[in-house]
């Protein structure tokens, strides 16, 4: 005979109640806002307790994503508070998403970790082109382009959360698009440099100090894709890994010019250079090689965070259970854990008795 136990979550506390509870106390009375419980026990031979993690947790995380921190913004040196833009728990709109902000306020801010190539930033600063050996008027006369570009960052939005397989495990997937804002911008800068002031005087009619275009570069076909996978460790615990995917398939550019007839038909447009030479070769890196840099970076500044969770999920195995089994069931990430009670002082083992899932 089985004896059965329930735990649900405490949908009975108001949201002012909430607020007012500390960090990690929603393991009242064994429960934890994020699962329901349910405890199996064969008497004198086994125990197992199954969590079963339903839509609350990725819903809270859409609901907190799009009240304090969409757009999120990937540039150099930034920091990720916890609760973003929001003031505080009650900024938050739900139930759940007041119990997440909960567990996770109390967190270091995190840094996104994106560095941007040195040689981006370099290019985007370098001489562009030089015109010598000009005609009359101008001779005598050289004509410096340089570029004033700068990298903004990345910015994504629109957060989408789901529990899902990866690579045969059970995973939390979390996927975010891109916001429509240039990676890169800037303006195409001239100067002109003549032995005589007269000279000087005569060039700026044809071309003129100051900017020549302004340049904005995006990223085409932007997808950033990170998997928080959990399985059992084999040895009672579990295994938290992080895996984050970005990926682009092209650079948008738009460009304004206003170069002068001179100019085009001593340097070509601003458009023409772009078409001829590449906006791979104007920033010196493709989309693939940006974003494959991009990843490792998110990559490492990600993966903390797996401890974190890992610490927090095994905090909610019963005391003396080993995790058995983990598996993803109709969208709902389950973990089974349990132990032996055929006799006192039994060690508890980490695979499920026959005929346990």
């Amino acid at each position: 005979m089985y004896g059965n136990s329930r735990c649900r979550r405490l949908f009975s506390l108001n949201r002012g109640a909430l607020v007012a509870i500390p960090l990690f106390t929603f393991g009242l009375s064994g429960c934890w806002y994020f699962y329901e419980k349910t405890t199996w026990t064969k008497p004198t031979m086994w125990v197992q307790t199954k969590l079963a993690f339903d839509s609350t947790f990725p819903l809270a995380m859409e609901e907190l994503f799009d009240t304090c921190h969409d757009p999120l913004i990937l540039a150099e040196g930034s920091t990720i508070p916890p609760l973003g833009k929001c003031g505080g728990l009650s900024d938050l709109p739900t139930e759940r998403s007041v119990a997440l902000g909960s567990l996770i306020q109390s967190l270091a801010s995190m840094s996104t970790g994106i560095q941007y190539p040195d040689g981006l930033e370099e290019a985007l600063q370098d001489e562009f082109f030089r015109l010598d050996d000009l005609s009359w008027p101008l001779q005598n006369c050289k004509y410096i382009v340089d570029l004033d570009m700068s990298v903004h960052g990345l910015w994504l939005t629109d957060l989408d959360a789901d529990w899902t397989t990866r690579d045969g495990k059970a995973a939390l997937h979390v996927d975010f698009d891109p916001q429509g804002t240039p990676l890169i911008s800037g303006y195409v800068m001239g100067t002109a440099s003549c032995p005589s002031s007269v000279s000087e005087w005569i060039v700026e009619h044809y071309a003129p100090d100051g900017p020549l275009a302004y340049v904005a570069i995006g990223l085409e076909g932007v997808d950033l894709d990170i998997y928080v996978t959990i399985e059992p460790d084999g040895l009672g615990g579990l295994t938290v890994d992080i895996e984050a995917e970005f990926s682009a398939t092209g650079y948008d550019v738009l460009t304004h010019s206003y170069m002068t007839d001179f100019l085009v038909k001593h340097a070509g447009d601003i458009d023409e250079y772009l078409d001829e030479n590449t906006v791979e070769g104007f920033i010196g890196m493709t989309p693939g090689e940006l974003a494959d840099d991009i990843t490792d970076q998110l990559q490492a500044s990600l993966w903390p965070l797996a401890f974190v969770i890992e610490s927090q999920l095994e905090a909610q195995i019963p005391s003396g259970h080993k995790v058995w089994s983990v598996w993803i069931d109709a969208g709902e990430l389950v973990i089974l854990s349990g132990k032996t009670l055929s006799r006192p002082g039994d060690v508890p083992f980490a695979s499920p008795p026959s005929g346990v899932r």
